[in-house]
Order: C-alpha cells, then structure tokens, then sequence
C-alpha cells in the first residue's frame, strides 16, 4: 500500500492507500494497527483522496483518538488444550485430543473438543480444524440471520459468501453477494446482527451516506452502540 499524509489544522494526518478493482467509491477505515486507511478505486488521483481527508480531518482525528484507547489484538493464538476462544459473545476452551479416532471439532458444554488424530503436527491440525468448526457455524448462523432480515428489509435473499478477511466484517458486492467474515460471529449476536444488517442495507443504498444510515436506524435503533462495541472488540477477534 503507498502511504500519503495532509495537515488538517495543527495536526499531520498520515494514512495508507489501498487500491480496489471492484470498489467505486473512497471509502475511510479506521484501526489500532494501520491507522487511517484510505481504499479507492484504480485511478482516482492521490489529490482527490488528500482532499477527502481533508473534509474529513475531524471524524478522522477523532476516530484515531478512539482507536488509541482501544484494546490491543490478541496477537498469535495457540491451538492447544486450555486455550480460550469466544463463540457469539461466550467464552470456552479447547480441548486436544491425539491418537486413534475421527478427526474433528465439535462443541461439548463450555469445551471446543478437537481430535487431531494421529499426527505429528497437532496444533497446526488443531488451527485448521478449529477454522473450520468456526466456519460452519458462522455458515448456519449467518444464512439464518440473512433470511430473516432480508425479508424484514424487504430486499430479497442475496447469496451469502462466508469469507476470511482480515481487515472487514463484511461487504456487498456486484451480483447480489453479501460476503461476512466468519470471524465475528465470535461476537455477541447482537454484533453480528449488527453486520448482516449493514450489508443487507447496502444492497438498496449503495453508499455511507444519510440515507444509508437512516436506513440502518430505523432497523435497528441502537445501531450506533452496537458498531461501537464491535470495533472495540474487534482486535480480540483477529487471530
């Protein structure tokens, strides 16, 4: 990503750009690692986007002071017994089983039980399973959320895309598609309500803009606390 920085008021604004071959619009992203991050699409001249930071030094200023005060990511995760992982808000642990057996995660009370079977690399067998136990419930999970709100929104059912971005919960692209990373649905249901409705949204209103977000309010009114709570728990959830 290049990097580019403006002077609003007394303060240097520093940020990184990165370019996008299916967005059509700038969009400003906020986070404790990166900073201000500015994704546009190929061509739209560096000026212009210096500019848009510019109009938007004070949310961006304010947004940077919020991200300072945020809780560190977790860092590197260990995929072995005693571990502790979070499932749509609750907290359980893992439970490594070798040797002889089927290989597979399945969820027994408070215990995420992995049996690696028999290998010589049982935490790597271990991450690869937990992925996959987490993505299958983010599947059934989502697909149920998708198909009750959709209809509520009275946008119609898109296809839902279980994706693993690291830097967005989710995003609406061309052909109908919702695509939401199966990492938050270690949020609480309510922050993951949160996410489907934004993205079901967008498919009627394209654009951050008021008419988006009064949208995003009338389904949901304590929308603002539910976004807020999901970017301060965000970090946690990136492993």
């Amino acid at each position: 990503m290049a990097t580019a920085a403006v002077q609003f008021g007394t303060t240097r604004i520093a940020f990184q750009v990165r370019r996008s071959d299916t967005r059509t619009t700038v969009g400003l992203a906020v986070d404790p690692r990166h900073g201000l991050v500015v994704t546009a699409p190929q061509g739209v001249p560096l000026a212009r986007l210096e500019g848009v930071v510019q109009r938007k030094g004070a949310w961006v200023l304010q947004h940077l002071k919020r991200a300072q005060q945020q809780d560190p990511a977790v860092g590197a995760r260990a995929f072995v017994s005693g571990e502790g992982y979070l499932y749509l808000g609750r907290s359980f642990r893992l439970s490594i089983k070798t040797g002889d057996g089927p290989v597979g995660a399945r969820m027994d009370h408070a215990r995420l039980i992995v049996h690696t079977g028999s290998t010589q690399d049982a935490e790597g067998t271990a991450r690869r399973l937990v992925v996959v136990w987490y993505r299958g419930r983010a599947q059934e999970r989502l697909e149920d959320l998708v198909q009750a709100w959709s209809a509520r929104l009275g946008v119609g059912k898109p296809v839902l895309r279980v994706t693993e971005a690291r830097k967005r919960w989710g995003s609406c692209g061309r052909g109908r598609t919702v695509r939401i990373n199966w990492r938050v649905i270690q949020a609480p249901m309510s922050l993951v309500e949160y996410v489907v409705v934004h993205e079901l949204t967008h498919l009627k209103h394209p654009r951050h803009d008021r008419v988006f977000w009064a949208a995003v309010a009338r389904a949901l009114p304590d929308y603002e606390e539910r976004k807020d709570r999901l970017r301060r728990l965000g970090p946690r959830l990136v492993w």
